[in-house]
């Protein structure tokens, strides 16, 4: 009886932290397809995927998962709310040592159904949105918003990545790469969290040649959370050292980069390298 007491005590608060929660994704789904399309997106698609994969991961809030996946990354305000509701769960959970397993897991069950009740308050919240699982409303609303604002933003005669226009020194620079034939056609995606690994996106629409002569890399959090008028942190990964150097000493000499060159061998004990360039860019593509 205590135990449900508590969930029910519980209930309103959760509710009101679940609907802040949907508020907040809103505005950074919004700003997120802005930034893929500032970058220099240009299929829906790719957008769609990018941006909801990403807030899928990090800020889903499954309840099947209990206390696990509660906290949203990169809003500390926020973080430190789902925090504190970790903690009281934790508390509900592990507080009395003499429990025993049966005990946990029916007051794990019951802390799960609170928490898939501020699911169905959502689904109520928002009766225009198809939701396919009135316990998970997080992860149909994620995709829900990442079609509604690419939708928005981007039509079908929406420019190509090379028919957009560059700042000065992001022209210099595609202008460096396509002049010597290494543009690559991917951007690679360095995926933030942990167990983070590598994907990449089709963006940029080049003839690369069969032995990748370099890639241009970015973390998938700061292509979707850049500020406006931020310069974002490029990586440059040359498979010819003369190029990488050629590259640095201009964006020093011409746009006073302060750059971080390094080599690094491509396989461990292997003799061939991979040479970087790593610095922020007025990176913008409208």
């Amino acid at each position: 009886m205590i135990k449900k007491e508590w969930a029910k005590n519980k209930q309103d608060y959760i509710n009101v932290l679940f609907l802040e929660h949907a508020e907040w994704l809103d505005e950074v789904i919004n700003h997120g397809v802005k930034n893929l399309i500032q970058f220099g997106y240009t299929r829906k698609f790719d957008i769609e995927i990018r941006v909801s994969s990403f807030f899928d991961y990090h800020t889903r809030l499954d309840p099947k998962f209990g206390i696990v996946n509660l906290s949203t990354m990169f809003d500390t305000v926020r973080m430190e709310k789902f925090d504190k509701l970790e903690e009281e769960f934790i508390e509900f959970l592990y507080i009395d040592n003499d429990k025993d397993e049966s005990q946990i897991e029916h007051e794990h069950n019951v802390m799960v159904k609170t928490l898939k009740l501020s699911h169905h308050y959502l689904v109520q919240k928002y009766p225009d949105i198809s939701v396919s699982n009135h316990e998970n409303f997080f992860k149909d609303y994620i995709s829900y918003l990442s079609t509604k604002y690419t939708n928005e933003y981007i039509d079908n005669n929406s420019k190509k990545f090379f028919d957009k226009k560059f700042t000065k020194e992001l022209a210099y620079i595609l202008n460096f790469f396509n002049k010597n034939k290494i543009m690559p056609s991917d951007l690679t995606i360095h995926e933030s969290g942990d167990g983070g690994g590598k994907d990449s996106d089709e963006i940029f629409h080049s003839d690369i040649s069969l032995n990748e002569p370099l890639e241009i890399q970015i973390s998938d959090d700061e292509l979707l959370f850049r500020k406006e008028g931020q310069t974002i942190n490029i990586m440059f990964i040359f498979k010819d050292k003369k190029l990488r150097d050629a590259l640095n000493r201009d964006l020093i000499k011409l746009y006073e980069k302060k750059t971080n060159v390094y080599d690094q061998e491509r396989i461990n004990g292997s003799h061939i390298k991979s040479f970087f360039i790593e610095c922020d860019i007025d990176w913008v593509a409208n």
